[in-house]
């Protein structure tokens, strides 16, 4: 590959080849720092650095085997910033996930060298892009990686937009202190607004159902949200229903599943409307937004 890098035009070639590699961490891990030099090749770019990223997460890669390659890979992470905020100069709307994805790649691999006064200096950037995705893998990082994780979430919980992201970092640590802060109506809230790639205006519980499935309680909770419209007019209403599977107590925020917003219909049409989704989700093929991936509902439940 360094001496003749293959390209192609079909994405999939390249991607499976590395996820070839990543169901092989322990055998693959001899790739690394040699593949990184690859990043600077497009087609390469996001698929190495989610190998890297694997490696790292598995413990294969440690900040200290990073220091040496650090300033090379600062290089491209530069470029790559350059490339999101003229996007976001440009555009009116929140940039789509896509286009900040590989960003946040660099971030994430270079978040453990900040002692380096130049990355130090990359991740202020960053930070100062105030992008929605760029600023949930920041605090994930200051959770799982940073040296204040306490403060980096006590300051999420009071942020509306990351509120359910931190509820959920804390779940994985097993850390329930955000029950005596929060109700299980504001986690919900808190997942709806969350979903927004820029805060609604607001969102407004109108409904909560408990129905039963097979063993468990999924609680059901229908908001009505406003957003502001592109052309500064009316207000965008719409409906979006969150779905937690509840343990008898509490909701668990770690199975939850969230529609796309849908349009709203007359209020004496709604119960029905809600009715309707409940039925849907439980029992109809449709499938839903669980967290980032598309799941049916019993999908959920399997894995719960």
């Amino acid at each position: 590959m360094e001496e003749d890098l293959p390209l192609t035009d079909n994405a999939y070639e390249i991607e499976s080849l590395f996820n070839d590699f990543t169901t092989d961490l322990e055998n693959s891990r001899t790739l690394f720092p040699a593949v990184l030099q690859f990043c600077g090749t497009d087609e390469y770019r996001a698929p190495v650095m989610a190998f890297c990223l694997a490696l790292r997460d598995k413990g294969y890669i440690r900040n200290k085997s990073l220091r040496s390659m650090a300033r090379q890979m600062l290089i491209n992470a530069n470029s790559e910033y350059k490339r999101v905020a003229s996007r976001k100069r440009k555009s009116v709307e929140p940039l789509p996930a896509y286009q900040t994805s590989n960003l946040i790649d660099y971030i994430a691999m270079l978040y453990g060298q900040a002692s380096d006064s130049k990355i130090a200096a990359f991740l202020d950037k960053c930070r100062n892009l105030a992008i929605a995705e760029i600023d949930n893998e920041f605090l994930r990082l200051d959770v799982v990686e940073g040296k204040h994780p306490r403060a980096a979430l006590s300051s999420a919980l009071r942020n509306p937009p990351q509120r359910f992201i931190a509820v959920q970092l804390m779940v994985d640590k097993k850390d329930n202190s955000y029950r005596s802060e929060l109700t299980d109506e504001e986690i919900a809230t808190s997942a709806i607004v969350g979903y927004q790639t820029t805060a609604p205006l607001s969102a407004d519980l109108k409904q909560t159902q408990t129905v039963k499935y097979g063993r468990h309680l999924i609680t059901f909770y229908f908001f009505e949200t406003k957003s502001k419209s592109p052309d500064d007019d009316e207000p965008i209403k719409h409906l979006q229903m969150v779905a937690f599977v509840n343990d008898g107590k509490n909701i668990d925020p770690a199975a939850y599943l969230i529609s796309f917003p849908f349009q709203d219909v007359e209020d004496e049409k709604r119960k029905e409307k809600f009715a309707s989704l409940i039925r849907e989700t439980l029992y109809g093929q449709h499938q839903r937004s669980f967290g980032e991936s598309s799941l049916e509902v019993a999908d959920v439940i399997g894995e719960y």
